[in-house]
């Protein structure tokens, strides 16, 4: 094993630098105890840091507030799809206001634009709301995943195409007159059905929200807490008085995104399950992360025991270096940051352990060069270290943040990334 040696003079109390991609200024002290010591501190950069592409079965995806709709694929990623379920509630003015005299106007969806765009925004996006056929139910855990889905009726209810570069803060879906007649004169005959949220929503199960299949390109968002179905209506007298009855999203914890993917096309193709990870050396030492559809990156440390074989000393630091791959992010957001946890049976994500640690992204807004994610990994491998043992089949998952409500990529060269280990003998 090669060491680049860093030869300490004794005893002059020295502080340390440790060099990273994104600050020179961390630093520790050497203490008394090692005054008399013969002490070295060495900077080992060559045990192998063994990485992998791996597939989350299924991300959580309800109670993001954040509604998802819409399609992109290219060569690297494949093609990705969401569609966007919630359920709706009573209005509360039913049980206040007297309708039999209203007169039916419209009925209409209207909901408030998030900020988070994926794609080109500059060509022109159709999407359809249709009515479900059953209601959405959470699974045992009370939250609902990517890979489910509830049946709707064919039928959409309404559409409505724009260009979302120039749509404004809020978007209107103006819907099926004859679905409205419907259920304003349900509200009008049958107050105990809108009187009581279970009933209605027997009545009523809830929206998906799809995009047209022809507005491939685009995934855009929209806040799920603010929208609302509006139903119109007109009240006779003197003047005309219009009353609105809002619709408002019901239990925020049953809104999810429905998100596949298709890597028949890309180098990922062989990725179908959680449990059988993606080596680098199968797709050109390109390791793949990204939010939405469940990408991590898998890593090992296989040689690491080596060191045991070392003369007796304490691990003082450990940093994790990746670069993102040069020119794979010209056009596309970078995770903010990313998170490691470690790895269970079956690569599961060891999340209830909280994670081993986390890097924001650094960019080099002028080079790039040093454009990087690195992780302090010392407290995780000191822990290692007390029992005199290291599992060299150990693995770690690194995860991108926000992985449920956005689609930021990450595409890294194996080859670029280095486990810096600072190791101080004595």
């Amino acid at each position: 094993m090669n060491l680049k040696i860093i030869m300490l003079l004794l005893p002059f109390l020295l502080a340390i630098g440790f060099l990273s991609c994104t600050d020179d200024s961390e630093t520790f002290m050497l203490g008394e105890d090692f005054v008399e010591s013969q002490t070295r501190l060495a900077l080992i950069d060559t045990f192998t840091v063994k990485m992998s592409t791996l597939l989350i079965d299924s991300v959580t995806t309800s109670g993001t507030d954040r509604m998802l709709v819409g399609s992109f694929s290219d060569q690297s990623f494949g093609k990705i799809t969401t569609e966007s379920y919630l359920q709706l509630g009573v209005p509360t003015a039913c049980e206040a206001d007297d309708i039999t005299e209203d007169v039916y106007d419209s009925l209409f969806i209207v909901l408030v634009r998030d900020s988070y765009n994926f794609g080109d925004t500059d060509r022109e996006f159709t999407l359809h709301v249709h009515q479900l056929a059953e209601n959405i139910t959470l699974n045992d855990h009370d939250e609902l995943l990517s890979s489910d889905s509830f049946a709707a009726i064919p039928k959409s209810l309404g559409s409505v195409t724009f260009r979302p570069g120039d749509m404004k803060d809020s978007l209107m879906i103006l819907l099926d007159d004859t679905f409205g007649k419907e259920l304003f004169t349900s509200m009008k005959n049958n107050e105990e059905l809108f009187a009581d949220t279970d009933q209605f929503l027997d009545y009523f199960p809830g929206l998906v929200f799809i995009a047209d299949e022809s507005s491939s390109g685009v995934i855009i968002s929209f806040e799920a807490s603010t929208a609302k179905m509006v139903l119109k209506t007109e009240r006779p007298g003197l003047e005309n008085q219009t009353i609105d009855y809002w619709f408002s999203i019901y239990e925020s914890e049953k809104q999810f995104n429905h998100i596949t993917h298709d890597f028949s096309a890309t180098d990922l193709v062989s990725l179908t399950t959680q449990s059988k990870a993606l080596p680098d050396d199968s797709t050109g030492q390109l390791i793949f992360s990204q939010g939405g559809i469940g990408l991590a990156i898998k890593i090992e440390f296989p040689t690491l025991n080596n060191l045991l074989l070392l003369e007796r000393g304490i691990i003082k630091k450990v940093l994790l270096s990746m670069k993102p791959l040069p020119g794979s992010y010209e056009h596309f957001e970078l995770p903010s940051s990313l998170l490691i946890y470690e790895s269970g049976p079956s690569n599961s994500v060891l999340e209830k352990n909280g994670e081993v640690a986390f890097s924001d992204l650094t960019i080099d807004d002028i080079y790039n060069d040093t454009t990087c994610y690195t992780f302090d990994l010392s407290a995780y491998f000191q822990s290692d270290l007390q029992d005199s043992f290291i599992d060299p089949e150990k693995e770690l998952i690194i995860l991108p943040a926000g992985m449920a409500s956005n689609f930021s990529r990450l595409i890294v060269d194996s080859r670029q990334s280095v486990l810096n280990i600072y190791y101080l003998s004595y």
